[in-house]
């Protein structure tokens, strides 16, 4: 955990496949007036890898336990929670249950199921979809990172981009980064939204290619208090690909 500057607390949690320091430039930008705190959950980044339990974490819930011990080192204060994927879900899972720790979130990119549920939800995936993408990273996690990570940043953001999350795809632990992969991508979170009493801003590019902006909408009507911002752009990682648009939202959000 790294932690600066003074104000509100703003609290940045990353995807699947990154760490804290997919923030720096949104991070950089919400500094003035802000207390920033930017974590790896475990299993990423610079966490302790000895964090992991392999029962506490067959859940998301897990992750959201972990957030939640983080916020009650931080102080009372309740936070604004910033998350990306399933660092989204994972916080809004923690506001959950405990809502008094949080201010606001702001989730990007967040989905609550990667699997179509037809007719009434569009998820992205159909069932065999998502259980090819586990198998290729099973049997080879160098091509399954080579075809996620141009999905991943979009053709919006620049092939520098791309390679740099190839690489962190290619580094992760590769039992860890299957159980994790699993987890989120066979999650269905969707009975959870309405237990959300934490006012939200979801942000989501209108082209991702993981997380389609049917998503975004479905939480808009489905998550008490969400509002959404939709980024006109592919990606689904809009602090990397449209930074400039995605600190305007948030700080608009923010005043």
């Amino acid at each position: 955990m790294h932690a600066r500057g003074a104000g509100e607390t703003l609290v940045f949690g990353h995807g699947f496949g990154t760490d804290q320091r997919v923030w720096t430039s949104v991070a950089d930008a919400l500094a003035p007036g802000h207390r920033l705190v930017l974590l790896d959950h475990v299993g990423f980044g610079g966490s302790d890898p000895a964090g992991y339990d392999p029962a506490r974490h067959a859940r998301l819930e897990g992750y959201a336990d972990d957030l939640l011990e983080v916020l009650a080192a931080l102080g009372p204060e309740p936070v604004t929670y910033v998350g990306h994927s399933a660092g989204a879900l994972i916080g809004l899972l923690a506001s959950i249950a405990a809502p008094a720790r949080f201010r606001r979130l702001v989730l990007l990119g967040m989905s609550p199921r990667f699997i179509d549920a037809p007719p009434d939800y569009v998820g992205g995936f159909a069932a065999h979809e998502i259980e090819a993408i586990l198998d290729l990273m099973e049997r080879d996690q160098v091509a399954w990172a080579g075809t996620l990570a141009p999905l991943a940043i979009g053709e919006d953001g620049p092939e520098a981009l791309v390679q740099r999350f190839d690489s962190g795809l290619r580094a992760l632990d590769p039992l860890f980064a299957r159980r994790f992969a699993r987890l989120v991508f066979t999650v269905d979170a969707r009975d959870r939204l309405p237990q959300a009493t934490v006012p939200s801003l979801a942000v989501h590019c209108t082209r991702d290619s993981i997380v389609p902006i049917e998503v975004g909408r479905y939480l808009r009507d489905h998550l008490p208090g969400c509002t959404l911002h939709e980024i006109e752009g592919s990606g689904h990682c809009p602090h990397l690909s449209h930074p400039r648009e995605t600190v305007e939202a948030i700080a608009a959000y923010l005043t």
